[in-house]
């Protein structure tokens, strides 16, 4: 007999005890509450705030006078024109 013939065969894939401590670790993920994750942040909570519908949103033209993207570029002034025209609750 040669050696190659005493080898073990290289294992490749997922073993059973690999699978186990990868759904172990799933199945403790998935159990954490997901507001504990989103409490640290404050402000918002992105599942149980409700959405605001503010009004109209103005177009650029009529803000800045002019169809954006026609003729020219708009300048940053001109940009940030018209997202201080955008309704928003601290502005309202």
């Amino acid at each position: 007999m040669t050696d190659t013939e005493h080898t073990q065969p290289e294992q490749h894939g997922l073993t059973r005890r690999r699978f186990l401590q990868a759904s172990a670790v799933a199945a403790a993920a998935a159990s954490l509450p997901i507001e504990s994750a989103l409490a640290g942040g404050g402000g918002c909570d992105v599942f149980g705030t409700p959405a605001e519908f503010m009004g109209a949103v103005p177009t650029p033209e009529d803000v800045l006078g002019f169809a954006i993207g026609v003729d020219r570029e708009v300048t940053v002034a001109e940009s940030n024109a018209y997202v201080e025209a955008i309704p928003t609750p601290a502005r309202a």
